[in-house]
Parts: C-alpha cells; structure tokens; sequence
C-alpha cells in the first residue's frame, strides 16, 4: 500500500470532527491576518530596515491596487508558510489528528475565503469595498488593518 493511501486511511479511521476546533481555526485565521497585516507589513522600524523585502510582499500592492498578480501572496511564500502552520497546529494538538485537521480545516478555509474576498474587492465588487472599507485601508495605511473581519480593528482601535 503506498504511503500517501496509508496515512490518509490512518487519519481517516483515528479522527473525528471537532467543530470547536475549527472555530478556533477560523478565528485564528483572522488574528493571523490582523497581526501579520498591522505588526508585520505595516511596521515603520520593518519598512526602514527590510524595505525591500516589505515593499516587495506588501506596499507593492498598495502601490498597484489594481494590479491582478498582486492581490494574492505568491504560492512560494504561501506554501512554507502553510507548512509552518500545519506543524505548528499538530504541535499544539499534541499530534492528535481529528483536532489538527479540524483546526487547520477552519484556518485554510479562513485563509480563502480572505484571498477570494481580496481578489473580489478589488475587482469590480462595490459591495465588498463598502462592507469592509477596504479602500479605506489603502488610503490611510494606519487603520482597517483586518480585512476578514473588524473584530481586531475594533479590539486594538485601529478601525
């Protein structure tokens, strides 16, 4: 039997569903989201340092709004960072494959369900932009930094 047959019978017949832990997946999403977005691409000590490299994963796209390549991260920087997240939530889980991949269901769900709303706000959904002011964003780079939800926004007053 390969592998890849192996594992996903292991995982299929030791895991059960756990809705709570993909609530906590999702709502991780949007934290993540939040942080990276505010403390990560939006930090002037970062931007003075590591311009490059900041400008280059983020400002370019402020820079170019409109800019359909630059909506969505790179699969290059998506997938090792993916990675990181899919062993850390193992860890966090103590390896416990129903809790993992139920939060990592809500966290990946989280993730597109943001890219697709992203890619639509900037591509022609008026609703969208007005819903999330994401526009607001790109005007005033020091606020609306959550773009899944304002839940964060509203926590840290940045909204």
């Amino acid at each position: 039997m390969p592998a890849w047959t192996a594992l996903s019978y292991y995982v299929g017949s030791q895991s059960e569903w756990h809705p709570g832990s993909s609530l906590a997946g999702l709502l991780s999403w949007t934290w993540v989201e939040y942080a990276v977005h505010r403390w990560l691409f939006h930090n002037p000590w970062l931007f003075r340092h590591a311009r490059e490299v900041v400008f280059a994963l983020h400002f370019v796209h402020h820079k170019q709004p409109h800019d359909l390549n630059r909506l969505t991260a790179p699969l290059a920087l998506s997938l090792p960072i993916g990675g990181a997240v899919a062993v850390a939530s193992g860890w966090w889980y103590a390896w416990d494959p129903g809790r993992t991949l139920s939060w990592l269901t809500g966290f990946v769900l989280g993730y597109i369900g943001y890219d697709l709303s992203h890619y639509w706000s900037h591509t022609g959904r008026p609703w969208l932009r007005a819903h999330w002011g994401h526009l607001g964003h790109h005007n005033a780079c020091h606020r609306k930094f959550g773009f899944s939800t304002g839940i964060w926004d509203w926590v840290f007053g940045s909204e």
